[in-house]
């Protein structure tokens, strides 16, 4: 989420860090956020309604999710078997259905067509790529397992305009090495633009130019900065963490998906630090090489 607010996504959700207390029992230390949905301090696009199904009207806002568990009513998959969510409007009325699964087809035909870089005719007609390019940056930055176009991928479009944007960020438990079933534990290889859509973005040589550009422009104020930003925030939960893990008593011991369990409050925010470090390096030499 910080990084997300760093790189200026139209909204990131709110959160704080707190300890709960339920009919009188302590419980542990949570991370508070609020939810994604349709709203002016949210995701501000336009509120549809059940009558919304006809000319301007039609055509937005709508919110969706990239999400393979198919976790809603309204949903569909793409010629590149990507797993839509229709999130709001809900429920989806048949001409709302029926415009955005057809617009978002036309956007991924357009990315996959010969002339798929085509300003007119291509990608460029359907996608934002300011919020493409930081949406990118922050998964692949922190290798967030589900980015890859397996769930908790947000998109959404406005009434009115022509571009699908991604966001919000979303659900980033299993990422920065924490997990034990998947390549993303690696800080030295690609992630995320392993994603059907990603993948063929970077064949256009002027979004990939784009990414690198984005990536050059914020990395030393906003992305080698996360490191102090770490130790500032663990500070922080110090004495919270220590009430955690009398209520939990989890540290050395792995539990799912856990990649490694370093026996110490200290060592799991030096793990995650040194595997972020290891993480800029890497992606810093890809992005500039000599």
């Amino acid at each position: 989420f910080e990084l997300s607010r760093r790189l200026g996504l139209p909204w990131t959700p709110r959160d704080a860090f707190v300890e709960v207390f339920l009919n009188g029992r302590y419980d542990g230390a949570y991370q508070l956020t609020e939810k994604i949905k349709v709203a002016t301090s949210r995701v501000n696009i336009t509120s549809m309604t059940e009558t919304d199904i006809a000319g301007d009207a039609l055509t937005g806002g709508y919110l969706m999710e990239i999400d393979e568990r198919l976790d809603g009513a309204f949903w569909f998959r793409t010629n590149q078997n990507v797993p839509i969510v229709i999130q709001e409007p809900d429920p989806a009325q048949p001409e709302q259905y029926d415009y955005i699964k057809n617009y978002v087809m036309q956007a991924e035909d357009a990315l996959f067509s010969p002339g798929f870089a085509d300003p007119a005719l291509g990608w460029p007609a359907y996608f934002d790529p300011e919020t493409l390019v930081n949406w990118y940056l922050v998964n692949e930055l922190t290798a967030s397992q589900d980015s890859a176009f397996f769930s908790s991928c947000w998109l959404y479009k406005d009434r009115l305009n022509p571009l699908l944007n991604m966001g919000p960020v979303w659900d980033f438990d299993i990422s920065m090495g924490n997990v034990n079933y998947s390549d993303s534990v690696d800080p030295t290889l690609w992630w995320t633009r392993g994603g059907v859509w990603l993948a063929r973005f970077f064949q256009d040589e002027n979004f990939a130019a784009r990414a690198a550009a984005r990536w050059n422009e914020v990395k030393a104020a906003q992305f080698d900065t996360m490191l102090a930003y770490a130790d500032q925030t663990a500070a922080g939960l110090e004495a919270a963490q220590q009430n955690n893990f009398q209520r939990w008593p989890t540290l050395g011991i792995r539990v799912w998906p856990n990649s490694q369990a370093a026996g110490s409050y200290a060592g799991e925010v030096e793990f995650m630090k040194s595997w972020l470090a290891q993480r800029i390096a890497w992606m810093d030499a890809q992005f500039n090489p000599a």
